[in-house]
């Protein structure tokens, strides 16, 4: 049991002396409440770090919890930029694409297989460059890693879930390379059992609240 937010809820008559302390002392966020522990410098880490991140940042370090309700991202927190400036910041940016595979056991018609290309700034933004959602064969979803591979001059690198579907495209793509001697930058990445996808989907409230997530305004996608 939660004793306290049963504390919270139920302290109409006073009987809490009840004390919340953000780890800033000013909206501003300049300054922070515990420097020689956690400096200004340590929070803003903390507040980046995978393991954290934006959301649970502000209900455990702000106590300013995100709301599930609220969504992933309001309509006012979807930022758009100009292709342009992408071209500009392409020496800057670590690229990435990202496949979420589809599942060969979803019931009727199949399953959708979502393709995602970004960069990520100095800053710690991430670009979204091109969105690719598709029902596609594991021999188009190979041709498409080659052709995006391709646009970008292998410097991209691929990130493929690591279970059961993926087995079904490793073999292809190794075998493409061999056939082309050429390579390509992928991993497939281990999945975490401690948190749902909707949960981790869920995380990314924080990054949209703080503009650290935007999409090129003509986006390539179909």
């Amino acid at each position: 049991n939660d004793y306290y937010q049963l504390i919270l809820d139920n302290n109409d008559g006073g009987a809490w002396k009840i004390t919340r302390q953000s780890c800033w002392l000013d909206k501003e966020k300049t300054k922070c409440l515990w420097p020689e522990r956690f400096p200004v410098k340590e929070l803003r880490r903390i507040e980046a770090s995978p393991e954290v991140g934006p959301v649970k940042f502000a209900s455990q370090y702000e106590l300013e919890a995100v709301r599930p309700e609220d969504g992933l991202a309001s309509e006012e927190e979807i930022q758009w930029f100009d292709g342009r400036v992408a071209m500009q910041l392409m020496p800057r940016y670590r690229l990435f694409t990202a496949i979420d595979l589809a599942s060969p056991l979803q019931p009727v018609h199949g399953d959708f297989c979502a393709v995602v290309t970004g960069g990520i700034d100095n800053d710690a933004r991430v670009d979204v460059l091109s969105l690719k959602v598709g029902k596609y064969t594991n021999d188009e979803l190979v041709d498409l890693i080659f052709a995006i591979d391709k646009i970008y001059e292998g410097k991209m690198k691929f990130l493929i879930q690591k279970d059961h579907f993926a087995h079904s495209v490793d073999p292809l793509i190794r075998k493409r390379m061999a056939k082309e001697y050429r390579y390509i930058n992928f991993e497939l990445t281990p999945i975490s059992t401690r948190e749902s996808k909707a949960a981790k989907i869920k995380g990314l409230q924080g990054f949209f609240r703080l503009g650290l997530i935007r999409f090129v305004r003509d986006i390539g996608h179909k």
